[in-house]
């Protein structure tokens, strides 16, 4: 990934992404791909996070729906109990 980009993308601004970058005791290529990784890693994060809140929903949604099925079953059985018996016809 392009420095600039990557620096955009977690938010520093160049000259404090440089200064730390000296700081650290490693190739420049290997504390890139840590941050290429790491980067990955909380795009990931953030995908399952968003498909969690949206099964949370259809959960919830299908929640609803089984409490009016069975609000509406329980109102159909209150009628047909207080319906007056059939006769037999003979």
């Amino acid at each position: 990934m392009d420095q600039l980009r990557y620096e955009d993308a977690i938010g520093l601004r160049p000259d404090v992404y440089e200064s730390e970058l000296m700081r650290v005791n490693m190739s420049r290529l290997q504390f890139e791909k840590i941050c290429n990784f790491l980067f990955l890693i909380v795009q990931l994060i953030s995908k399952y996070a968003l498909k969690n809140i949206a099964l949370g929903h259809k959960v919830n949604r299908r929640i609803q729906t089984e409490l009016e099925i069975m609000n509406l079953n329980r109102e159909l059985e209150q009628r047909i109990s207080k319906e007056p018996p059939n006769l037999k016809k003979k």
